[in-house]
This record gives structure tokens, C-alpha cells and sequence, in this order.
């Protein structure tokens, strides 16, 4: 707990451990996904709250495994303009994000 925003950095390119932040609360402010991370475990960020919102730097989306976002709030999932890509779970508004913003 206690935690704030969250930036995993340039050159991440997997979180290969599952459960990493696994029910961690108390984060403030924006996940921020590098445009290097190509990976996320499984459960790797469920449970986790207090986000307001996730920025992915990736054009493509990163491969997930399964429950990486379960139980997570709905928070706007931001992206780069003009990608194509964070069309399928779990990065699709029904599942997680409350919305998709292409402004990055």
C-alpha cells in the first residue's frame, strides 16, 4: 500500500513474474506502460487500485496473460495516436478501461 504512480520504465520488456503487484492498493495517479513492455503475466495487476487512469507507449498492444487486469477499476486507458491496435480483451472497454483514448 502507499504506493504512487507507476512508471515501469524505458527497456521493460516483460513482467515475468505472475501476481507482481498482485492486490497492491493505494496507488495514485497513471500506470504508465513503456513502449518496450511486449508482456504482461498473469494477475500481474489484479486487484490493483487507486489508478486514474493507464497510458500504454506501445503501438502494439503487449501480450497478456490471464487476469493480468482482473479486478482492477474501470480507468480511460490511453494509447498512441493512430494505432490500431487494443481492439481485444483486455484492453477493450467491456472488459477493463473504462474508455480509449488515441492522444499519446
Amino acid at each position: 500500500t502507499g504506493f504512487t504512480a507507476l512508471d515501469l520504465g524505458t527497456g521493460v520488456t516483460t513482467l515475468v513474474n505472475n501476481y507482481v503487484f498482485y492486490n497492491c492498493t493505494g496507488f495514485t495517479g497513471t500506470l504508465s506502460l513503456p513502449a518496450s513492455l511486449t508482456n504482461i503475466s498473469y494477475r500481474s495487476f489484479y486487484g490493483c487500485t487507486g489508478f486514474t487512469r493507464c497510458d500504454a507507449h506501445r503501438n502494439t498492444a503487449p501480450t497478456t496473460g490471464a487476469e493480468c487486469f482482473a479486478s482492477f477499476p474501470a480507468i480511460p486507458l490511453h494509447v498512441l495516436a493512430g494505432t490500431s491496435s487494443y481492439t481485444t480483451a483486455p484492453w477493450t472497454t467491456t472488459s477493463i478501461f473504462s474508455s480509449i483514448t488515441k492522444d499519446l
